[in-house]
Order: structure tokens, then sequence, then C-alpha cells
């Protein structure tokens, strides 16, 4: 998390993808979890590092994926280049408490 704050996305018109998608096991994802777990005695200060903004990050983008999806916006758009980044924003805003945002800055 940043110092003020919730850490800033950056997330296209089209969202964001979820991690590994096409994953070359279907574990994939407790695989690296498991891998990444708690540290060894001798594992390092950035190991543990490492392991923990991994994890987080792995976090972050479980909630933000599952709350887009579950977005279900009043309005609707043109599908162009402009409509999308709209509907994107739209989600994104409805998802302000969720995220732990109280505002946002959009371009």
């Amino acid at each position: 998390e940043g110092r003020n704050g919730a850490d800033p996305y950056i997330i296209d018109a089209d969202g964001i993808p979820s991690f590994n998608e096409d994953a070359s096991s279907v574990d994939m994802l407790d695989s690296v979890k498991n891998m990444n777990g708690a540290a060894d005695f001798d594992s390092g200060v950035f190991a543990d590092l490492w392991s923990g903004a991994l994890l987080s990050s792995l976090s972050a983008n479980q909630h933000l994926v599952g709350s887009l999806e579950t977005v279900e916006l009043s309005s609707s758009y043109h599908d162009d280049k402009l409509g999308n980044a709209m509907k994107m924003i739209s989600k994104l805003i409805a998802t302000r408490e969720v995220r732990g945002v109280d505002r946002d800055i959009f371009y």
C-alpha cells in the first residue's frame, strides 16, 4: 500500500487481466503462492520482501478483477475506443469503496 493510501493502478479500457490467464497448470496460482509463502530463517531480507510484494500484488489483482467483473452499469456506451474507456471509468468509480479510495485520476 502506498504511503498515503492505496497503491495506484494503471488500467486500460479493456480492464485488467487476471494473473496468468493461460496458465500451463490449473493450479499455477496455488503453486506460485506456495513457493512464495513464509520465508525460511536463511531466506534473506530481499526474498521475504519479494515474496510479500508478489503475494500482495496477486491478492490485489484478484480483488480488483473480481470487483470489476461484478459491476452492473445503468448506462450504455458506444462500442469504440472512447466508449470502452468511459465504461471502464464508470466501473472504477462504482468500485471506489471496495478499492478503499475516495478519489481517482483518469487520464
